[in-house]
C-alpha cells in the first residue's frame, strides 16, 4: 500500500508542474506585469537628467576604447567644465652626453640635461630615427623601436679627436727613433713603436743606429688618424776612412828588436785607412750575407749571428787572417771600392802620421797583408814595399808554420808612435782573443 501511494504522489507532482501557469514578472514599482506586455513607469523629477549630463554607455575594454577614441569626456557635478583624459603613451628614458641635442625623425628637437638624462613621454608604439649631437663630440644616428611601455637607451657620444697617432716599424732592434727631435724611443725588431697624442701637422722622423746609414723622412699627421711608417735601415758598409797622403818616412828601428832593423827610408803612395778596426756590427753584416761562421773562442762567442750584448762598436776578435781577407773581398764586391788589409809599410806610416785621428781602443793586434820574415827589412823594396812572396816558418808554442804579420797590440796604454815599428806574427788560419784587423781603401776609381 505504501509503495502505491509513493508512486501516485510522484506522478501527481509531475503533472502539476507541467500544467502550472507561468510566473508573472514584476516591474520596478512592484506591480505584476504579464509576460510580453510593456508597462510604462513614471519617472520621478529627481531622476531626470539634462542632455549635457547624459551618461555615455561604456562597453568593452576601457584602455582599448580610450586609445581608439581619445579624448573621453567624463561627467561633472554642478555644471563644471568636463576634464579631458589623455590616452596612456610610451616613454623613452635616454642617457647620453650632458647638454647634447636630440633630434627625433629629423623634426622634434630636445636637449639632455646637465646629467645627460632626457625623458620623453606619450610616444607612440613605433620605430623612430634618432640623432644625438653635441659640440666637440662625434654625432650618433640610429633607429629605435618602442615596444615596452618604458624603454631605456644609453648612448654616450665620443669626443672628436684633436690628435693623431704614428706607428713606426724598424727592421733593426736598438735603433734610436726621434719624432720632431723631441720624442726619443728605442726600436725592437718585429714590434712597431706607437706614438700617440701628436698634434696635427707635418712631423720629422729620424732613425739612427751605429753601423747603419741614418734614415729620415717627414709625414703628415691628421687628427683622429693613425699613420704607419716602415723604416728600412741600410748597413753602412763603407766604413769611415782617414785620408793618408803619400810621402816618405824612415821605417823600422835600429837598436830595437832584430826583426825591426835595419831602419831605412821608404816611399808610400796615397791611400785611405779605416778610422777604427772592423767592428762586431760590421762583421755581422758579413757573416749574415756569406754564412761564414761567427767568431768563437774560449769563454767568448756569438749567439748564432749575434755578437755579445753591448759590443756592437767594439773591434771584432777571434778572426783569422783568412777571415779578414774574405771580409775585404766581400766588402769590395758590395761597395765597388777596393778594400784590403794594409801592408806593414802602410800600417806603420799611418801610425806615424794620422793615428791621432784613430777611433780605437788600442788593445788588440791587427792583421797586415804581408807574410812574416824577420830578415825582410834587409832586402825590402824602397817604394810601396810588400812582404816576401812566401812566408818563413816560425815556431810558436810548439807549433811551426808560415805566419802573417801583426801590428799594434795594446798601444792604447802608451804612445802609438813609439810602438809603430813593433812587429809580431801569428798563423793565418788561427784566431786569438786579442787579434782583429783594420782595412785600407785604395784611392783608385771605383770598380763599378
Amino acid at each position: 500500500m505504501a509503495d502505491w501511494l509513493m508512486r501516485s504522489s510522484r506522478s501527481l507532482l509531475f503533472w502539476l508542474l507541467l500544467a502550472a501557469p507561468l510566473v508573472l514578472a514584476q516591474n520596478s514599482t512592484g506591480r505584476i506585469v504579464e509576460p510580453g506586455r510593456k508597462t510604462a513607469v513614471k519617472k520621478s523629477p529627481t531622476a531626470q537628467q539634462s542632455p549635457r549630463s547624459k551618461r555615455v554607455p561604456v562597453t568593452g575594454n576601457p584602455i582599448q576604447r580610450v586609445r581608439k577614441k581619445a579624448p573621453v569626456v567624463t561627467p561633472t557635478s554642478k555644471g563644471r567644465r568636463s576634464r579631458v583624459v589623455k590616452a596612456p603613451g610610451y616613454r623613452l628614458i635616454l642617457s647620453t652626453t650632458p647638454e647634447s641635442k636630440v633630434e627625433i625623425d629629423g623634426n622634434g628637437v630636445h636637449r639632455a640635461g646637465a646629467d645627460g638624462q632626457l625623458i620623453l613621454r606619450d610616444m607612440a608604439k613605433r620605430k623612430y630615427r634618432l640623432r644625438i649631437s653635441a659640440p666637440g663630440y662625434e654625432s650618433w644616428e640610429g633607429e629605435l623601436t618602442l615596444v615596452d611601455s618604458v624603454t631605456k637607451l644609453t648612448k654616450r657620444l665620443v669626443r672628436v679627436p684633436t690628435t693623431g697617432e704614428l706607428e713606426i716599424a724598424v727592421n733593426e732592434s736598438g735603433a734610436e727613433v726621434q719624432v720632431d727631435g723631441s720624442i726619443s724611443l728605442r726600436s725592437v725588431k718585429g714590434y712597431p713603436i706607437s706614438v700617440s697624442g701628436l698634434s696635427p701637422g707635418v712631423k720629422q722622423v729620424q732613425v739612427s743606429k751605429a753601423g747603419y746609414d741614418p734614415w729620415q723622412s717627414s709625414i703628415e699627421i691628421k687628427a683622429g688618424q693613425s699613420r704607419q711608417l716602415r723604416v728600412e735601415l741600410v748597413p753602412r758598409l763603407n766604413p769611415t776612412m782617414i785620408e793618408v797622403k803619400g810621402g816618405t818616412y824612415r821605417r823600422g828601428k835600429d837598436g830595437g828588436a832584430k826583426d825591426q832593423a835595419p831602419s831605412h827610408e821608404v816611399k808610400i803612395s796615397s791611400f785611405e785607412m779605416s778610422r777604427s778596426e772592423v767592428t762586431n756590427i760590421h762583421y755581422k753584416f758579413f757573416i749574415d750575407a756569406t754564412g761564414r761562421p761567427a767568431p768563437t773562442g774560449i769563454t767568448y762567442g756569438w749567439t748564432g749571428n749575434d755578437f755579445p750584448p753591448g759590443q756592437g762598436e767594439r773591434p771584432v776578435v777571434f778572426v783569422s787572417w783568412e777571415d779578414a781577407v774574405a771580409f775585404c773581398k766581400w766588402l769590395s764586391e758590395r761597395t765597388g771600392h777596393r778594400y784590403r788589409l794594409p801592408t806593414e809599410a802602410e800600417w806603420e806610416y799611418a801610425a806615424r802620421t794620422v793615428s791621432s785621428n784613430y777611433d780605437s781602443v788600442g788593445s788588440i793586434w791587427e792583421w797586415c797583408l804581408d807574410w812574416y820574415d824577420p830578415q825582410s827589412y834587409r832586402k825590402s823594396l824602397r817604394v810601396d814595399p810588400r812582404g816576401p812572396a812566401e812566408g818563413r816558418k816560425v815556431r810558436l808554442l810548439g807549433f811551426e808554420a808560415p805566419a802573417r804579420v801583426m801590428r799594434g797590440g795594446g798601444y792604447g796604454r802608451n804612445n802609438l808612435v813609439s810602438r809603430a815599428a813593433v812587429r809580431n806574427f801569428f798563423y793565418p788560419d788561427r784566431t786569438r782573443f786579442d787579434i782583429g784587423f783594420r782595412i785600407v781603401r785604395e784611392v783608385d776609381e771605383p770598380t763599378r
